[in-house]
């Protein structure tokens, strides 16, 4: 498995039980479990959404899943797409994640669409992801567009309002901290209304309220972040 462009400690959080599921969001995560677990005839699914809405936390909990069953994985991300050479061989794997595929530069299309070939001969299941939908993916290649409609396609959207609240006390739990009944309003109004925003400040707060042995409250809040 290629190492994620994440810290480590955030991409060993990411797994299925730490992802806040939304009603919106309920099908295409009981989709992507089913599939990563070996619970379905699914072979391809494509995840597409706005920055910081979790997809990445989707495709690295499917890596610790189909891990866990011991299944072999790939996955690149964004530009390691377009490096020389880089989707040789993927057919291997059980599992290839494709993170952010709209980072694809023209030259390497057509290496994807010939992997793409492979992986299905090869029953490689392939989880994909990217921002735009489908119909806005900026892909020349006709025959790639077709190999991506392959799978279904779902959109993952962004938590709001109460299903935000509830996943930031989720993270503050999650590492056993504790915190005043203000922290989670303040941090909402100030702070990006994104999960993947939001869980990177809480790790940033755990780390300091160690360190100063202190609850989370606001002023601790301001001198932190």
């Amino acid at each position: 498995m290629r190492q994620l462009a994440l810290p480590l400690s955030l991409t060993a959080e990411q797994t299925f039980d730490a992802f806040h599921v939304s009603a919106e969001n309920s099908v295409p995560v009981a989709t992507v479990q089913a599939m990563v677990q070996g619970r379905s005839d699914e072979s391809q699914i494509l995840l597409w959404g706005e920055q910081g809405v979790g997809k990445t936390h989707l495709l690295t909990a499917s890596c610790h899943a189909a891990s866990a069953i011991g299944w072999r994985i790939g996955y690149l991300l964004g530009d390691d797409l377009n490096h020389a050479d880089a989707l040789l061989g993927v057919e291997r794997f059980d599992l290839l994640c494709l993170d952010d595929v709209q980072a694809l530069n023209t030259q390497t299309e057509e290496a994807l669409f010939h992997a793409m070939n492979r992986c299905r001969e090869a029953n490689t299941r392939l989880l994909i992801s990217c921002q735009p939908d489908l119909e806005n993916l900026p892909i020349e290649l006709a025959d790639l567009v077709t190999r991506l409609h392959w799978g279904p396609s779902f959109q993952i959207n962004a938590l709001q309002d109460d299903a935000l609240h509830d996943a930031l006390e989720q993270l503050f739990m999650a590492r056993e901290l504790t915190w005043n009944d203000d922290v989670v309003p303040y941090m909402l109004k100030r702070f990006p209304r994104d999960i993947a925003q939001l869980r990177r400040c809480v790790m940033q707060l755990d780390e300091a309220s160690l360190q100063a042995k202190r609850r989370i409250t606001i002023p601790f809040i301001k001198t932190v972040l």
